[in-house]
C-alpha cells in the first residue's frame, strides 16, 4: 500500500509549484525549513487523497510520516486526524503514534493541520494538560508551536483560562512563528471568550508582548481600538 500511495503522489509532482513551496516554507540554509523537499502538491488534493486512504494501517503510516517529502508527511498527518475522528476508541494508539513520530511534524503547516485535532482534543477530553505543558517548555520550535496550536481545541469550547496561562509563559519566545501563533490563539480567545478578556490580557502583559502578536490578536477589535493598540506597541518597539 505504501508503494501505491507514493507512486500516486509522485505522479502529481509539479515542478513550478515545488519551487514556490520551497521558497514559501523557507527551505534554504539557515531557514526554519532548511533542507525540506517538496513535490508541489496543493493542500486540497492532499486532503482528498487522505480520505481515499484513511483506513490504511499504522505500519504504512509510519513509512509515510518519515518521508523526506513534505507533502507525504502532510498526507500521513491528515490520515491520522481522520482516524482519530472516526475511531475514538483507539485515541491512545493514535496519540502514541503522533508522539513517537513528532520529530517529523517539523514545519508550521504540519503542526497546524494535526496538533489541536490530536494533542488538543486528547488533552481536553481526558482532562490531561501535561502534554501541552511539556511541549510548551521544549527547546524545539515545532513542539512549542504544537503546544500553542493545541490550545485551539480548548478555546473553541470556550475554555480560555488554561490557554491564557500557557500563552503568558511563552510571550518572551523569540521565534517569529511562535509570536504569530500566540497572536492567532489570542484572536480566537477574543472570538470565543470575549473581547474584554483579551483586552485585559493585552494590558496586563503590555511590556512583554511583541508587536506582531498584538497585530494578530487585535484583528477582531474595532478599527479605532485596534489602531490605538497598534500605535502603542509601535512606540514601544521604537523605544527598544
Amino acid at each position: 500500500m505504501y508503494t501505491e500511495i507514493l507512486k500516486e503522489l509522485l505522479s502529481l509532482k509539479n515542478e513550478k509549484k515545488r519551487l514556490i513551496f520551497e521558497r514559501f516554507f523557507k527551505t534554504k540554509k539557515g531557514e526554519y525549513g532548511e533542507g525540506d523537499k517538496f513535490l508541489g502538491i496543493d493542500v486540497p488534493t492532499l486532503k482528498k487523497i487522505a480520505k481515499k486512504y484513511k483506513d490504511i494501517d499504522f505500519e504504512t503510516l509510519e513509512k509515510l510520516i518519515s518521508s523526506k517529502y513534505h507533502e507525504v508527511r502532510f498526507l500521513s498527518l491528515n490520515i491520522l486526524v481522520l482516524k482519530y475522528e472516526k475511531n475514538i476508541e483507539i485515541e491512545k494508539d493514535i496519540l502514541d503514534f503522533y508522539l513517537r513520530n513528532v520529530k517529523y511534524v517539523n514545519n508550521w503547516d504540519l503542526v497546524d493541520t494535526s496538533s489541536y485535532k490530536i494533542v488538543g482534543r486528547y488533552s481536553f477530553e481526558n482532562k490531561d494538560k501535561s502534554l501541552i505543558k511539556k511541549f510548551s517548555r521544549s527547546d524545539n520550535i515545532w513542539e512549542r508551536r504544537i503546544a500553542v496550536v493545541s490550545l485551539y481545541y480548548f478555546i473553541k469550547r470556550k475554555d480560555c483560562s488554561f490557554p491564557l496561562s500557557v500563552l503568558k509563559r511563552l510571550l518572551n519566545d523569540r521565534e517569529e512563528l511562535l509570536k504569530k501563533a500566540i497572536g492567532w490563539m489570542l484572536r480566537e480567545i477574543c472570538k470565543n471568550c470575549g473581547e474584554d478578556i483579551l483586552e485585559k490580557f493585552l494590558i496586563e502583559n503590555y511590556n512583554i508582548l511583541a508587536p506582531i502578536t498584538v497585530s494578530y490578536a487585535t484583528e477582531r477589535f474595532s478599527k479605532e481600538k485596534r489602531k490605538r493598540f497598534l500605535k502603542g506597541y509601535r512606540k514601544k518597539l521604537h523605544k527598544h
